[in-house]
């Protein structure tokens, strides 16, 4: 999710998942049906990269599009990974 959160605005990944200029998911806007709502793949794998950066207000400061910012969320990640094993 880094990867794509690095891409230039016009890129279809990005703007698939990302609101331009920003690292907010999109409102996915649809009726709900009754029943337990639908997990969707953006919004879980965006609460462990929350849980992995420890706060939303911390993922921009990983998801810089320089190395150092790369090489810091790659050791989040493997951190997280290794203390929430399952």
């Amino acid at each position: 999710m880094g990867q794509i959160a690095r891409q230039p605005d016009h890129d279809v990944l990005r703007q698939a998942l990302f609101l331009p200029s920003s690292f907010q998911l999109i409102g996915f806007q649809r009726p709900r049906k009754r029943g337990r709502p639908r997990a969707t793949w953006a919004t879980e794998v965006f609460k462990h990269c929350v849980a992995a950066a420890s706060s939303q207000e911390a993922l921009p400061q990983f998801w810089l599009n320089t190395a150092a910012a790369e090489q810091s969320w790659r050791a989040a990640v493997q951190s997280y990974c290794q203390t929430n094993v399952v």
